[in-house]
């Protein structure tokens, strides 16, 4: 009879609610990686534009984090 009322067994575990949380704000991430590892992730607030002085900015970085990660080349 309990089963039918709710859709469960009387003796199994009770549903657990989760709850959300909004992040304050929204980004986005870029990521490199090669066939070994990850190189380089970056964020970036949604709201900002990707345009050639911010893209720039993110080669230049990935270019250092390849110079790190691979030092001999």
């Amino acid at each position: 009879m309990a089963e039918s009322l709710t859709g469960k067994k009387p003796h199994s575990a009770a549903k657990m609610k989760y709850k959300t949380v909004q992040p304050p704000c929204n980004v986005m991430a870029t990521a490199f990686w090669n066939v070994y590892r990850v190189l380089l992730v970056g964020f970036t607030p949604v709201v900002s534009t990707i345009n050639a002085a911010a893209y720039q900015e993110t080669l230049k970085n990935l270019k250092e984090a390849i110079w790190h990660k691979r030092p001999g080349c």
